[in-house]
């Protein structure tokens, strides 16, 4: 059974913007988890000099965010580039009909 033209040129757009959304995500997701990292850097050298920091600094929330930065990147991977990635990242890719 073969597509009309109407459907074929939607189903390739579709899958161009997939492609799309799939890399603008990764992207993203890179560059949150870099300046996250060198805020966590940045913070790491000048901890010991007086005044930089307050007292007690909370940096949970940039090593959350470093987290799900990094989460966000290999899930989305896993599910659009699993070929590329070790199968330790992605193990039951193509199960879910992926």
């Amino acid at each position: 059974m073969e597509m009309d033209t109407k459907t074929a040129r939607g189903a390739r757009r579709i899958k161009i913007m997939r492609v799309v959304q799939s890399s603008l995500a990764a992207v993203l997701s890179l560059a949150i988890a870099v300046f996250q990292i060198r805020v966590y850097a940045t913070y790491q050298n000048t901890r010991q000099q007086g005044g930089a920091w307050p007292n007690v600094p909370n940096i949970m929330p940039t090593l959350l965010l470093i987290s799900v930065a990094l989460a966000a990147l290999i899930f989305d991977g896993c599910s659009k580039f699993p070929s590329y990635l070790p199968a330790a990242f992605c193990p039951r890719v193509g199960s879910a009909g992926y």
